[in-house]
């Protein structure tokens, strides 16, 4: 039995693809390129929180940062530029300061207090950005001419 095989072109109608065996293939590549859009969207969406994440995080370090040289004895509350962002504070009395001499306690020329400040963050736009809380130290020096009441003598 000999079994006879024609490999020549073909020519005419026959050529190329149906427009069936096309719609197959656009389906067949549609159902494989739809996972892979929706995990690239996702993977940008992603992207996009660990961004802003970072950012707010930066942001964060400043503001503690800049918050250091808040003395909340003689500035309670104000505002400050950042540059991207603004923050404001505003404090709240914990311990209040002392206001009497106290000789021998390394304390004398100062009085401190103790506070709660509460920061917040302001975007470009005005909108809060987000907020936090946290204590300081509030000082200012006295005028105490000779803490012990006696004179100097030279």
């Amino acid at each position: 039995m000999v079994i006879e095989t024609n490999f020549s072109t073909q020519h005419g109608a026959n050529a190329g693809f149906t427009f069936l065996e096309a719609i197959v293939a656009v389906t067949i590549v549609g159902v494989v390129l739809l996972p892979i859009m929706s995990l690239i969207n996702q993977s940008i969406s992603q992207l996009r929180m660990v961004a802003d994440a970072n950012r707010q995080s930066m942001a964060m370090e400043s503001s503690i940062a800049a918050m250091g040289s808040i003395n909340p004895l003689v500035q309670p509350e104000g505002t400050m530029d950042l540059g991207n962002f603004s923050l404001s504070w505003s404090s709240e009395t914990l311990v209040a300061p002392n206001t009497e001499r106290r000789p021998g306690t390394g304390l004398a020329g100062f009085s401190t207090g103790f506070y709660s400040l509460r920061v917040t963050t302001h975007l470009d736009n005005g909108d809060e950005w987000f907020s936090f809380d946290t204590r300081k130290v509030g000082y200012r020096t006295n005028t105490i001419s000779n803490p012990f009441g006696t004179q100097n003598s030279r």
